[in-house]
């Protein structure tokens, strides 16, 4: 079975980081992560699980694992566009609706989940900075 090394929107350093974990975790080399082995490889590399994602995934193969990190890295990325312009940007004024504007301006296309996860980011991130 060959497994599918390159997942469309990341960069090739994101890609290769993904891999390089996902083979690291799969310790049985079957090519499937259990629930225990993905979410410590989500949280090794930094992000965060839904309970909603904790719950439902039992076990997941690399082509998947790369859609939702794909997800969870762009809008990672998407948040820190905030942060370069945290000057502009008076954290207390943004909403939601704004980080949707935002997103769509620049065709980006997130879910209201995946909003929060960046509204959410957004005010840390630039709470930690004030």
């Amino acid at each position: 079975m060959e497994i599918q090394s390159y997942c469309p929107g990341l960069s090739s350093e994101q890609n290769q980081e993904i891999r390089e974990a996902f083979d690291i975790f799969d310790v049985c080399h079957s090519g499937v992560l259990d629930s225990n082995e993905f979410q410590a490889l989500v949280k090794a590399l930094g992000f965060h699980l839904s309970d909603h994602e904790k719950v439902s995934i039992k076990r997941i193969n690399f082509n998947d694992l790369a859609l939702i990190l794909s997800r969870k890295f762009a809008i990672r990325d998407f948040s820190f566009i905030f942060e370069i312009y945290k000057e502009k940007y008076d954290y207390q004024k943004i909403t939601i609706n704004f980080i949707k504007k935002v997103a769509q301006e620049m065709g980006k296309d997130f879910n209201e989940d995946e909003l929060k996860q960046i509204y959410n980011e957004v005010l840390k991130n630039m709470k930690k900075t004030k």
